[in-house]
């Protein structure tokens, strides 16, 4: 009996391989770097203005 070959039919992982590589994965972290300190800083900012208003307006 002759010994089974290893590689039968076609190579998923090998065709498939591209879709695991680091520059073509989306990473939802890294997709806007500083958005939520920005959000947060911004969010501060508006409460500050809105508590130390005194009402006369800006101009």
């Amino acid at each position: 009996m002759a010994p089974a070959a290893k590689n039968i039919g076609f190579q998923w992982e090998r065709f498939e391989a591209w879709r695991a590589h680091p520059l073509l994965q989306f990473q939802r972290r890294n997709a806007v770097p500083g958005f939520f300190i920005g959000l947060a800083a911004a969010a501060v900012w508006i409460a500050y203005d809105k508590a130390t208003d005194d009402g006369k307006g800006h101009h």
